[in-house]
């Protein structure tokens, strides 16, 4: 098996659907194929240099999720490369959040920090708390 050309730290450009590309980033990777991305608002015309995406931080990205490694793997999601000097610990693994569709409880959930395919355990919270916790779900991304 081949090895990845991407790992954590790496950037990704992802092509969206009405045209462009979006840009993400790999935070965590696990073995099994579960990547957690932070994903950027700015829409590109063509796929971005590394050198055009500079100084981006956490606080940058408008998406935090788990999602598959497929479109990476298939080369369908262009790696850019690593981000220069990035620092894991700023890119942290975050609490995410769940409702129960039935009852509307609300549950904060957590994995595993180096591995996103690992769940530690979930709580039920009171309502609200979940409140800009990224979703739970694994993402299913067509590419």
């Amino acid at each position: 098996m081949a090895k990845p050309k991407y790992g954590a730290g790496s950037l990704f450009a992802v092509p969206l659907n009405d045209g462009g590309y979006g840009l993400g980033l790999v935070a965590r990777m696990s073995s099994k194929g579960t990547l957690l991305g932070y994903f950027f608002a700015q829409r590109w015309v063509q796929v971005p240099l590394l050198s055009d995406v500079k100084n981006l931080s956490p606080n940058d990205s408008v998406l935090i999720g788990r999602f598959g490694y497929l479109g990476l793997k298939q080369g369908q999601w262009e790696v850019l490369g690593p981000m220069a000097g990035w620092v894991p610990e700023e890119w942290p693994m975050p609490v995410f959040a769940r409702t129960e569709p039935i009852t509307g409880r609300s549950i904060q959930v957590r994995y595993d920090d180096p591995d996103p395919s690992r769940r530690l355990g979930e709580e039920a919270v009171p309502g609200g708390a979940n409140e800009g916790k990224p979703e739970a779900d694994l993402w299913v991304l067509d590419t």
